[in-house]
């Protein structure tokens, strides 16, 4: 029989399956979730087990990613304090006389990197998100919870019917209240 060591977790788990051994028990012994362990079993019923390891290992190759090599990321640094050229006349004169090439964005990115170091207690730069308030909108306190601001609606700028007020003749005492689209002349 095989050693657990050498064959993948996926046909581990597998044959603790088919020994009949609890969902929960092989997620604990896997380290994975037993919505993972559910998924591999759906799909290794369906393609067997041979095929999901080999489509499983086709997928975990990774190309990895590009590491500047230390000098020329000191050269980049020498380059831009010995003469305070720009990141496109350093990566011309990297390119012409050393050979080097190398993105723009690449050069900037190691120059933020390499000048710009947070000092204790500053925070770095965000943008700032914050949107103006509208004209008709105010920050005011809620009434009821004193401490917790609220949104309302500012009073001067509620939109008010067309009313026009005309007061009775001399004598009645209880105004009356019309209300007219058409001007009083």
């Amino acid at each position: 029989m095989t050693s657990v060591a050498t064959i993948s977790i996926y046909e581990h788990a597998w044959r603790m399956y088919q020994r009949s051994v609890r969902v929960d028990d092989i997620a604990a012994e896997v380290d994975r979730h037993r919505a993972t362990i559910y998924r591999w079993f759906r799909d290794i019923k369906r393609i067997g087990i041979r095929e999901f390891v080999r489509r499983k290992q086709q997928c975990k190759h990774r190309r990895p990613r590009a590491r500047t090599p230390e000098y020329v990321i000191q050269k980049i640094v020498d380059l831009r304090i010995g003469t305070g050229w720009c990141g496109q006349k350093i990566r011309k004169e990297l390119r012409i006389r050393h050979g080097i090439r190398l993105g723009l964005a690449t050069i900037y990115r190691w120059l933020h990197a390499r000048m710009h170091t947070a000092v204790v207690g500053v925070r770095k730069y965000h943008k700032h998100n914050c949107m103006p308030t509208p004209p008709w909108m105010s920050l005011q306190r809620n009434p009821v919870y004193s401490s917790a601001p609220t949104w309302r609606w500012r009073p001067e700028y509620k939109p008010s019917p067309v009313t026009t007020s005309i007061t009775d003749p001399p004598g009645c005492t209880s105004p009356t209240t019309v209300v007219s689209s058409e001007p009083i002349s």
